[in-house]
């Protein structure tokens, strides 16, 4: 039961799901355009990582699937290159947001920093440094209240450490990624 529990919380909290319901919630009241940035950021930078998500979910729904370093590398890559074209996208004057390139742009420092750190060190826990990245970017955009949404934190690791997935060094981590980049984001 403790192992269904733990897949379940490993699912409601992938980097995948919670980068996307962070940007939706900042963009929740503040109109049609700004909604259409972030459907346009989401499509352009998360796509390829929620695509290799999703798929690597319905080939193995049990979630017992632990993604060989390369595949972390190519996805981390190749999602650096997407949020640059995204960056590139909303600097041009034809759909120009400075909010949203600077954003693309420390997106793509975020897996930049994550491939830079699993080919030369060692592996992290993305689940949290994705939660602590946008817990950090919700606070700093919108209300520091959101800070309150760490108390799930512990959830998270339980879940991971339940499922053999990390170790607490990687746990750390990605705390250090999640939070360094986070506090990038306070530049926005």
């Amino acid at each position: 039961m403790d192992k269904k529990v733990a897949q379940l919380i490993s699912l409601i909290f992938s980097p995948e799901v919670v980068l996307s319901v962070g940007i939706l919630t900042l963009v929740l009241n503040s109109g049609l355009v700004q909604f259409l940035y972030a459907l346009i950021f989401l499509a352009l930078g998360g796509l390829v990582p929620l695509i290799y998500g999703l798929y690597t979910f319905f080939r193995e729904p049990d979630l017992n699937i632990e993604p060989g370093r390369k595949a972390s590398l190519l996805i981390y890559l190749v999602a650096v290159f997407s949020f640059a074209t995204a960056s590139i996208l909303f600097g041009i004057d034809l759909i120009y947001s400075a909010f949203w390139s600077t954003l693309a742009m420390i997106m793509s420092c975020f897996y930049a920093i994550s491939y830079l750190v699993t080919k030369y060190f060692d592996k992290f826990s993305m689940h949290v440094a994705m939660y602590a990245f946008v817990t950090m970017l919700l606070m700093d955009q919108l209300s520091v209240s959101f800070g309150s949404l760490f108390i799930f934190a512990p959830l998270i690791i339980w879940a991971r450490m339940r499922l053999h997935k990390h170790t607490w060094l990687e746990i750390m981590w990605g705390w250090a990624i999640g939070l360094t980049v986070g506090m990038l984001a306070w530049t926005l």
